[in-house]
């Protein structure tokens, strides 16, 4: 297979088109004529991860987050970012990213995964209602917060779990983003929930949220 054929099929799958508008899906670097020998998958990409793809002869390495998200306007070996840049064209690797098309792809994925029964999607996408961001859950069973961070912590197979609530507090309705999704923080305040399981909480949205009586988990980024 070319890369351009796996850009294509990645394409098809996803649908660079319907990631946000603040996104950059899609190929970052490609080499459209190569075959696709080896493939990494990566979170993110940085001097580790191309390393890794040269010791196992990875040509091409797809991520969730983009390699280029704000414009790069020069190119300075002064700079990390642009050396990155340089030695995977160097070394003819392709890098393709999906992020926000991939996020909405899947978005009851990881309810089904903690155990929230008939999880529905948070905020649908008009066109494909059965996509879009988030799931809503409602829980098995009668569980308190602490439970639900056991849950989070077991499941997810996670060292600790960052969380501000209080954890004697039952919990039935559950609103789970993967990624960052404190942006949704008001959405689910209209919606009377009872918890928000997420990743890259600060510390004034944790504030905020105890002041509604929402509770918030923080998984982080990798995991999530």
């Amino acid at each position: 297979m070319k890369v351009s054929d796996l850009c294509n099929s990645l394409d098809s799958l996803y649908k660079f088109r319907n990631q946000e508008v603040y996104d950059n899906c899609g190929p970052q670097i490609i080499f459209e004529e190569e075959n696709a020998e080896n493939i990494l998958i990566s979170l993110d990409i940085d001097f580790n991860v191309l390393h890794e793809a040269l010791e196992k002869k990875c040509n091409v390495i797809i991520t969730h987050h983009p390699l280029i998200f704000d414009p790069v306007k020069n190119l300075s070996f002064s700079n990390s970012k642009s050396r990155l840049i340089c030695a995977l064209v160097l070394n003819k690797i392709s890098v393709i990213s999906v992020h926000t098309c991939l996020d909405r792809k899947y978005p009851l994925l990881l309810a089904n995964i903690l155990g929230f029964k008939n999880a529905k999607v948070f905020l649908p996408d008009v066109s494909t209602p059965d996509e879009g961001f988030g799931s809503i859950g409602i829980a098995d069973e009668k569980m308190i917060f602490s439970d639900i961070l056991c849950r989070i912590k077991k499941t997810i197979q996670l060292d600790y779990v960052l969380y501000a609530g209080d954890l004697n507090k039952e919990i039935k309705k559950a609103v789970i983003v993967n990624g960052s999704g404190m942006s949704f923080f008001n959405d689910c305040v209209k919606l009377s929930i009872d918890i928000l399981i997420t990743n890259d909480n600060k510390f004034n949205y944790a504030n905020k949220s105890e002041l509604f009586g929402i509770f918030v988990s923080d998984m982080g980024q990798f995991y999530s």
